[in-house]
């Protein structure tokens, strides 16, 4: 029960003020119609009484081209990409620069702008000062998710308007090139030459390094070496298993070749002596035949000759035993002859192995010494060859860019850039400012909000209660009659 009279009183409190406020405004109705009627006109007439402003725009496609390839200066390296939104931004401060807007002010003429301005004394005042303007005019915006841009200018001149959007086009698009043009032309030039000089000393240096060391291909000639250096040793392993077999076997064939010409003797022609003695004899009997031939025959018998040549035959044989009995035992032995000649040629083979061990030996060290030259030289032979393939990266780097750059300034002849125009300006029909509608609107509110203060502050200010209500809540007292009075 005690709620329900609690609400019940909170609704009179309400619909009290309510009305309270009804009373006031109506109270006040002519001071309210007096500020309303005059906020509403001063909010309205001053921008209504201005010039109209016209909006030109005009859209631009950036497309990621050749300008935002960066690459290093040395090692061609990878090219990197800047960021969508960084290329933008960049195109944005280039396309907002102080020169392009100043180049638009002098083509379109100072005194067609902002003829205003001319009544500054110094030339370079005026033209700060209409690029200032120019600058507040101008509106570049980026199209969001896009790679467009949104160029939009203000003027009270509609033509104008059109005219200096496209001009900033087209400046837009002379500093872009100036910008992103590479001026480093002649230098690149002259790097490329400085590169290829280091790319041929350095190649000059690696080919005289191998001729000096007579390297021709290092991996192909170590294998050889090394084939060789095994190659060696097996066959010094057989020269002196064949050295140490002939060591041994030369004594035993010197031995037995004494033996054999010890045994010579024995060995040789037995019976020598007796056909001697009776080839002797003979000799003896036929030297006295003779004799008496020649005692009893003339020199012209024919027996005589006969017995001459019997005694000569006689001679001849006596004389060939005794060579033979004089002769070195042994000496004609063909057992001798044969075990003197395996022992000559053991001792010939014992020599030429041991010449060809030294051989061997000799061409070891000579191998193993290059090997060791080729060991020390590789180092070298890196480290020019890594200088080599350095020279070789950066000259390849500096043909590329020199090219890039050939066809660069090319382009930048013709003007072409990574710019495209999607929408040139065209002349605005209808103005931007004022917006009459909103400036109403703004201005009704306003005014309406305005009279209602007056009203409400008047009756704060005012002396007395107007409303029995008003009474009753003030003194608490219940109001039983009210009269109505006309003021």
């Amino acid at each position: 029960m005690i709620m329900k009279t609690e609400e019940t009183q909170i609704r009179q409190d309400a619909a009290f003020s309510a009305r309270d406020l009804l009373v006031i405004l109506f109270r006040f109705r002519y001071r309210m119609l007096m500020a309303f009627t005059a906020t509403t006109l001063a909010l309205t007439a001053l921008p209504l009484s201005k010039p109209p402003v016209y909006e030109a725009k005009s859209t631009l496609l950036i497309k990621i081209g050749r300008e935002f390839r960066n690459r290093t200066e040395v090692y061609g390296g990878r090219q990197l990409m800047i960021s969508q939104d960084g290329i933008i931004n960049s195109e944005i401060q280039v396309l907002t620069s102080l020169d392009s807007v100043k180049k638009v002010i002098n083509t379109i003429k100072l005194e067609n702008l902002y003829p205003e301005l001319l009544d500054l004394p110094d030339q370079k005042d005026r033209l700060e000062a209409a690029a200032l303007n120019f600058s507040r005019s101008l509106t570049v915006q980026e199209v969001k998710n896009s790679n467009v841009i949104e160029i939009s200018f203000k003027h009270q001149n509609p033509q104008l308007a059109a005219l200096a959007v496209n001009l900033m086009v087209e400046a837009f698009k002379e500093k872009h090139l100036e910008v992103f043009s590479d001026a480093d032309t002649a230098f690149i030039e002259n790097q490329l030459a400085h590169y290829q000089s280091k790319l041929l000393d350095s190649g000059n240096s690696l080919q005289k390094f191998r001729q000096r060391n007579g390297i021709v291909s290092q991996e192909e000639q170590a294998r050889l070496l090394l084939t060789r250096v095994a190659s060696i040793e097996s066959e010094k392993i057989e020269v002196e298993n064949r050295i140490n077999a002939l060591a041994a076997r030369v004594p035993i064939l010197k031995s037995r070749a004494e033996k054999v010409l010890a045994l010579g003797s024995t060995a040789s022609e037995p019976g020598t002596q007796r056909p001697m003695d009776e080839a002797e004899a003979r000799l003896l009997n036929m030297q006295l035949e003779e004799e008496q031939l020649l005692a009893s025959y003339p020199d012209s018998s024919p027996l005589v000759p006969l017995a001459k040549e019997r005694l000569a035959a006689v001679r001849a044989s006596l004389k060939e035993l005794e060579a033979r009995r004089n002769r070195r035992p042994g000496e004609a032995d063909p057992a001798y002859r044969s075990a003197e000649a395996e022992l000559v040629n053991a001792e010939t083979e014992l020599k030429a192995q041991r010449a060809k061990l030294v051989a061997l030996q000799e061409e070891g060290k000579s191998v193993s010494q290059r090997i060791q030259l080729l060991e020390q030289s590789s180092e070298e032979i890196q480290r020019l060859k890594r200088q080599q393939e350095i020279d070789e990266k950066n000259y390849q780097s500096f043909v590329a860019r020199a090219e890039e750059a050939r066809i660069s300034n090319a382009m930048d002849r013709l003007k072409l850039a990574n710019v495209s125009v999607i929408q040139k300006a065209s002349v605005p029909v209808e103005p931007v400012e004022p917006k009459v509608v909103k400036v109403l609107l703004l201005g009704l509110g306003l005014g309406l909000a305005s009279g209602v203060g007056i009203a409400i502050v008047s009756e704060f200010y005012t002396p007395g209660l107007a409303t029995p209500q008003a009474v009753e809540r003030r003194l608490g007292l219940k109001v039983l009659l009210s009269i109505r009075q006309r003021l």
